[in-house]
């Protein structure tokens, strides 16, 4: 659900624009596995490419097909234009069920 214009975003799209700067509260949950087999699933959030500190999430995965829920909830002082992403970090790593909820708090 999209509502007011501070926040853009396509569907299907990875990419959440904040039109206006101020601080926003972003939430995050998704299922992460290992395509690997064993190892972590680490997903974080990114402001124009840059990780946001606080957002990173990890768990150990013990085989594959095996899952771990990931999830954080940061606050981010945004400026006008600032593109925000999901990522995961490890290239043998890939999450699914993803949510995200950003919040203008100010």
């Amino acid at each position: 659900m999209e509502e007011g214009t501070a926040i853009s975003h396509t569907a299907s799209s990875s990419d959440f624009t904040l039109n206006d700067a101020g601080t926003y509260r972003i939430t995050y949950s998704a299922t992460g596995t290992n395509t690997g087999g064993t190892g972590n699933a680490v997903l974080q959030l990114e402001a124009n490419s840059t990780e946001i500190p606080g957002s990173k999430s990890s768990g150990t995965v013990s085989a594959a097909s095996n899952t771990v829920p990931l999830g954080a909830s940061v606050l981010y002082t945004a400026s006008a234009g600032d593109v925000i992403t999901l990522n995961m970090v490890d290239a043998d790593a890939s999450f699914t069920d993803a949510a995200i909820v950003i919040q203008k708090v100010d």
